[in-house]
């Protein structure tokens, strides 16, 4: 564990999650959302990300809320309070057009988990803020899990 990471999983700050959607005609998303009122500022100390084609990649973009709720992060001291923030999954027809690209993989082999340390500079998401993972090519999956802190 990153230095950074150390002190908010000694207050049960400290969180996991990954979700998963299936391809269709447009763009698959995950997303690490932070609603409005949460009164939290989320970390985001790593991604992992993978899609299930060949030669395709994924965007993280800084996006608005993705419209349907998955699962809500996991605390990482077992049986510690659930998250403010939650997991989100989405089909968008061009995500570019709304949210910002903040991180690109271009390109990697189907079903290969990219790992993104962030640590010790975590990103941060602010209340009503988004970090997203959406597949770059229509018609694959997206696959994504958070590592993170709130405070």
């Amino acid at each position: 564990m990153s230095a950074i990471g150390a002190a908010p999983a000694l207050h049960t700050q400290s969180f996991i999650g990954s979700a998963y959607k299936p391809p269709d005609a447009n763009y698959a998303c995950v997303q690490l959302w932070n609603p409005v009122g949460s009164g939290v500022v989320a970390a985001v100390l790593a991604v992992r990300a993978s899609v299930d084609t060949a030669n395709a990649g994924f965007w993280l973009i800084s996006y608005p809320a993705a419209t349907n709720f998955d699962n809500a992060g996991h605390n990482k001291i077992l049986g510690g309070a659930v998250a403010q923030s939650d997991l989100r999954i989405a089909s968008i027809i061009n995500p570019l057009s709304v949210g910002t690209r903040i991180y690109d993989v271009s390109s990697q082999a189907a079903n290969v988990t990219i790992a993104l340390d962030f640590s010790p500079a975590p990103i941060f998401v602010p209340e009503g803020g988004g970090l997203m993972v959406a597949g770059n090519a229509q018609n694959i999956s997206a696959k994504a899990g958070f590592e993170w802190y709130e405070s």
